[in-house]
């Protein structure tokens, strides 16, 4: 728990560092991997699709996020983060990652491959609690409000 409480706690920070409440940090941690559609981060964030048209509407007009039409089908939007968003929030967790990776670079091969195996199962565990957990709860998403 207190390392998740650490992670919440910096990730909470980063969120005020940048005037974003935790759906909107939430949303631009999704696009960090991509582009994605509305409805995909909707699901993600645990927003209704007019819920998540609002924050896209905010986070659009502070420059954090784009509206583009889908390469695959002009018919669909997707949403991308701005240059500016990526720079500054790649900024904030910039300490972290050179910080983990001088962390990773004293441990051996061995060392790293226990590391990785251990990590990949603590995931995997605390996925399959959470989707337990929301069962019995009648939840859906990963985080923020309840669609």
């Amino acid at each position: 728990m207190q390392w998740q409480d650490a992670t919440q706690r910096f990730d909470e920070a980063v969120g005020h560092r940048l005037d974003l409440n935790p759906a909107e940090r939430r949303c631009l941690a999704m696009l960090v991997h991509g582009s994605q559609p509305p409805s995909v981060l909707a699901a993600g964030v645990g927003l209704t699709r007019s819920a998540m048209t609002a924050l896209l509407d905010r986070l659009a007009g502070r420059g954090f996020v784009e509206r583009q039409r889908s390469a695959r089908d002009r018919r669909q939007i997707v949403v991308r983060a701005t240059d500016r968003a990526r720079s500054e929030v790649i900024e904030l967790y910039r300490p972290l990652g050179e910080g983990g990776a001088a962390l990773l670079a004293r441990r051996s091969p061995s060392e790293l491959e226990t590391i990785l195996a251990f990590i990949e199962e603590t995931l995997a565990l605390q996925t399959q609690v959470t989707e337990e957990l929301e069962a019995q709860t009648g939840q859906t998403g990963q985080a923020g409000e309840r669609p």
